[in-house]
């Protein structure tokens, strides 16, 4: 598949996991803290906690940089903390651009609402912008490596949680004959005072901790991202500073313009309707194309060549001939919607997706996992100084629930009632009469929570 460029410089940066096969990896074997996953959530948790001198190993399981499933969203509250914790420099004009506001489209209808503030990043140079701020600080970074979570070990007397580290993407020999053999890594181990959790959704690093769950809401929706080159002639409708949010009884669909001029889309798709259609560039299409919304000349093109590629030999890989041939990056994921009820284990915290997942409408996806990275710093650094206590999982649990969750509270209740097709047309009446109040939900996701310190 073709994947979307990023210019971001990592050298030097950037440990891989193919080193396994030989005498590199981690630099030490004891870290202050130890972050699993690059994301949003774990790059920039890990440049704070960089920034205060503790030594500080990122991990991540793919390589760098990499496209992530995303709408690509970030609102005025997340461009706002960035700025104010030294992170500027990762929404820099260059890589974003400007989000003016939202065209909410539902069977041709339409409202508008405003998005001041607000830009759209690309996942790729975004968080390896991050991962370049941490390293500049003092972090160590290593990716293509999967991480795993070791369960608590008499021998560190509670002072340390182990961490297991496997080469993601295993090495291959070639002997002289041509055959080709995969070889595999040993796995090694590290240690960390504290361990940040920031893997995703269903948090697969911690396996191994019965105590941990990921619990999927009845009728979760399938993410499905979409990048793609913008027609300048044909997407003419999406060559502007909208938001695009194709809005359906199956599921709902945005797309925006990177900063590189291609299309960054995203949707959350219905599974019984994701399943009836050929692809899920069929059912994102076909989202768009109920709401009126333009459906770009790349996913036509797609759709056109799996479509006369079915009628002659088709293949397993048919259909990754057709993104080839469109220039197309595709992801879905597991259901969205899902809780984590515990946050919180000895030395062990959760923070991002891995928190669980509510569908998040205009960008408060990645302001939700950067306001958890920089609430999590206070805990961080009373474990490292003074050692873990048991009052630490009640308090991040309260700190959670206090600085994130209750802006997620608002989107659980959209992502709801988009769910309930009777509800969708006098919701966007609601818009259009008392776009006030629509506004006003808008500014109260855009505020930086009280008491977050990060100095």
């Amino acid at each position: 598949m073709t994947q979307p460029s990023g210019d971001q410089d990592l050298s030097g940066a950037v440990i891989s996991g193919a080193a396994f096969s030989d005498a590199r990896g981690p630099a030490q074997t004891i870290y202050d803290v130890v972050v699993i996953g690059a994301g949003v959530a774990g790059g920039l948790a890990a440049l704070l906690t960089a920034q205060r001198g503790l030594s500080v190993l990122l991990l991540e399981k793919d390589q760098f940089p990499r496209h992530k499933v995303c709408g690509g969203c970030l609102n005025r509250r997340a461009v706002d903390l960035l700025r104010a914790v030294g992170a500027e420099a990762a929404v820099a004009t260059e890589t974003v651009t400007s989000l003016a506001s939202m065209q909410i489209c539902l069977e041709q209808r339409r409202t508008r609402l405003s998005l001041q503030g607000s830009v759209v990043v690309a996942r790729d140079v975004f968080d390896a912008a991050l991962v370049s701020l941490a390293v500049a600080a003092g972090a160590e970074f290593l990716d293509g490596v999967t991480a795993e979570v070791l369960p608590e070990d008499s021998t560190s007397a509670g002072e340390l949680r182990g961490v297991q580290l496997r080469a993601t993407y295993t090495a291959r020999h070639e002997p002289d004959d041509g055959t080709a053999k995969p070889t595999a890594s040993e796995p090694r181990c590290v240690q960390g005072r504290i361990v940040l959790v920031c893997d995703g959704l269903g948090h697969a690093s911690l396996r191994r901790l019965s105590e941990f769950r990921s619990i999927v809401s009845p009728n979760a929706r399938i993410g499905v991202s979409v990048v793609c080159p913008l027609d300048a002639q044909a997407d003419a409708p999406l060559d502007n500073a909208d938001l695009h949010m194709a809005v359906t009884r199956t599921g709902y669909a945005g797309c925006v313009q990177r900063h590189d001029r291609q299309l960054n889309l995203a949707a959350a798709i219905d599974a019984a309707f994701l399943q009836s259609n050929a692809s899920p560039v069929h059912a994102m299409a076909a989202i768009l194309q109920q709401a009126g919304v333009c459906v770009p000349a790349a996913l036509k093109h797609y759709i056109a060549s799996s479509s006369a590629a079915a009628g002659h030999a088709a293949g397993p890989r048919l259909g990754t001939a057709a993104v080839e041939a469109s220039k197309l990056w595709v992801r879905g994921t597991p259901p969205l919607s899902r809780t984590s009820p515990l946050l919180a284990s000895d030395r062990v915290l959760l923070l991002g997706d891995s928190t669980g997942y509510v569908e998040p409408f205009t960008g408060e996806g990645m302001a939700w996992a950067i306001v958890a990275a920089v609430a999590v710093q206070p805990i961080v650094h009373a474990v490292v100084s003074d050692g873990w206590r048991v009052e630490h999982r009640a308090l991040w649990q309260q700190r959670f629930a206090a600085k994130v969750g209750n802006s997620q509270r608002i989107c659980r209740f959209l992502s709801r009632s988009l769910q309930f097709p009777w509800l969708l047309h006098p919701m966007l009446t609601a818009c259009q009469l008392f776009p006030f109040v629509a506004q006003g939900m808008v500014r109260r996701l855009n505020r930086i929570p009280s008491g977050l310190e990060w100095q």
